[in-house]
């Protein structure tokens, strides 16, 4: 079930990623720490997915089911970040 969601999440945030360029429009914006941290969060959340996907399947096969559920959780890091830079007003 979780590989079959990350797997939609990293591809339709495929779109987002195609995006991310329009970040740096602004004058001082690829100097801004917190455009470049939001931008880095969109571009490498596909990767994540699909290496926490790699990660729980190998984990499982090796029989150790709390690697399984951090690798599962991997991507809410990119998710967590991407949010608390929107939230904070800072972007």
């Amino acid at each position: 079930m979780a590989s079959a969601a990350w797997t939609t999440s990293a591809v339709l945030s495929i779109r987002s990623v195609m995006m991310t360029p329009t970040l740096f429009d602004a004058p001082g914006s690829s100097d801004n720490a917190i455009v470049i941290t939001l931008a880095l969060s969109v571009v490498t959340f596909p990767v994540v997915c699909g290496l926490a996907i790699a990660l729980s399947w190998a984990a499982l096969y090796i029989r150790s089911e709390e690697l399984a559920i951090a690798g599962t959780l991997l991507p809410l890091a990119n998710i967590a970040v991407a949010i608390g830079i929107v939230l904070s007003g800072a972007f």
